[in-house]
């Protein structure tokens, strides 16, 4: 999460028109992982793992925690 904290702001989504904001965290997370490193494909996979278990209401900050665990092998 230290990592995120110089590059968090270039990845920012604004929410359109018929976004929610499940999707917006899904997305800012995707990102977030981008700028970590990981590929964008293994990124969204990984999100989508992390929302699968959290739920579609969870925050950005919980699908990327829960992303980098999945991606870490200890989900």
């Amino acid at each position: 999460m230290a990592a995120l904290r110089g590059k968090w702001r270039r990845y920012r989504f604004r929410r359109g028109p018929g976004e929610t904001a499940p999707s917006l965290a899904f997305e800012e997370a995707v990102a977030g992982l981008v700028a970590l490193g990981y590929r964008e494909s293994a990124a969204r996979q990984a999100a989508q793992s992390a929302r699968d278990v959290l739920g579609s209401a969870a925050t950005a900050q919980d699908v990327l925690r829960e992303s980098l665990r999945h991606l870490a092998g200890r989900s």
